[in-house]
């Protein structure tokens, strides 16, 4: 993929020589890409894609498009390429949260990393370079943690070489609709006389209780016995901030909210998909206070759930979700709708001195 390290995009040039090779790594600012750029950055990352999952990317342009445009103001960002001879093969991120976010407190000295090296340019310390780079300006920041993610066994190698402990092993598995037995999800979903609310906009009388169930069932979730710290703290400021950020973005989302007799919200699950990309469903975060456990509630909330996106979204073909392997009810449930193992994924960290 063609990349000019001369594009008005490119802020920063660093002129690294690596075996004898020069290598550009250049920080960039991608609302600034023009068309061909744009072209040539989704077609590395649809490669990307193809070579970590084995299968194409059916996401479409416009959509990854949008995506990847800058919009939120509740993160600051710093990426770079890797460019060698005009060709992009590498690329890093770098975000951390400002602090209208409400995920700022307990992550303000925290950093989420992103580095990939095109397949065809690994094992040649390219990736190190990218990384160094990405340490360099976290230090800088006064940042002393980095939080991150992979899938490859080379990436684990790489987090291995690099001093990042593994916090959470996931599994990330896929439910496909035409092996999905509706009668019985629908039986599933009347399983007690509890009341179920659907929404994609949280009704105002809930936002505040809402917010609380919705900090409290993230921070149960085994990925984060650890020190990888959860993402799903949330404030009503935030959560109304977040359903403008994903209308503009087109994506659609909806959450199920269990209700006791007592008027008490007890437990959630939530779905997304995109507008344009609506074959593929996203299983979000689902929990249940520890009160309320060991009535069904999660599978109750599932069901509902699942009945009304497929009522909503009939061009739903798959639905895909990541738990911790250690998560023994919630795969147990994923099992029960009849979920498949997909591939693994490990949440890791790396303190910084």
């Amino acid at each position: 993929m063609d990349m000019n390290i001369n594009s008005k995009s490119i802020k920063e040039v660093d002129v690294i020589s690596v075996n004898n090779e020069t290598i550009y790594i250049c920080k960039y600012v991608r609302n600034d890409f023009i068309e061909k750029e744009w072209n040539e950055f989704i077609e590395y990352d649809n490669e990307h894609y193809r070579s970590t999952y084995n299968e194409e990317c059916t996401t479409p342009y416009e959509v990854k498009r949008s995506w990847f445009t800058d919009t939120s103001q509740d993160a600051i960002n710093h990426r770079w390429l890797l460019i060698k001879a005009n060709q992009l093969i590498g690329r890093a991120s770098v975000s951390y949260y400002t602090e209208s976010s409400g995920s700022y407190t307990e992550n303000k000295d925290t950093a989420e990393i992103f580095i990939d090296v095109h397949h065809l340019f690994r094992k040649r310390g390219y990736g190190t370079h990218l990384h160094n780079k990405v340490v360099s300006k976290l230090q800088e920041d006064k940042k002393t943690k980095i939080q991150s993610d992979y899938v490859l066994l080379c990436s684990a190698k790489f987090c291995k070489k690099h001093n990042y402990k593994v916090e959470s092993a996931r599994n990330i598995s896929r439910l496909y609709k035409n092996d999905i037995n509706f009668n019985q999800v629908e039986n599933w979903s009347n399983l007690s006389q509890r009341e179920i609310i659907i929404f994609n906009t949280v009704p105002d009388k809930y936002l505040e209780e809402f917010c609380d169930l919705y900090t409290s069932c993230g921070r149960m979730a085994p990925d984060y016995d650890g020190d990888y710290t959860a993402s799903e703290q949330t404030t009503p400021a935030a959560r109304r901030k977040n359903e403008k950020y994903w209308k503009s973005k087109g994506i659609v989302q909806y959450t199920a909210v269990s209700i006791e007799s007592d008027g008490k919200l007890s437990g959630m699950t939530e779905l997304d998909y995109f507008e344009k990309n609506s074959s593929h469903v996203d299983q979000g975060l689902t929990g249940v206070l520890k009160e309320y456990r060991g009535n069904k509630i999660g599978l109750q909330l599932k069901a509902a759930l699942l009945l009304h996106m497929n009522q909503v979204n009939p061009s739903m073909k798959i639905i895909q979700t990541a738990n911790n392997k250690k998560n023994v009810a919630m795969l147990a449930i994923n099992e029960t709708f009849g979920f498949q193992s997909y591939f693994n994924h490990y949440l890791v960290t790396k303190k910084l001195g």
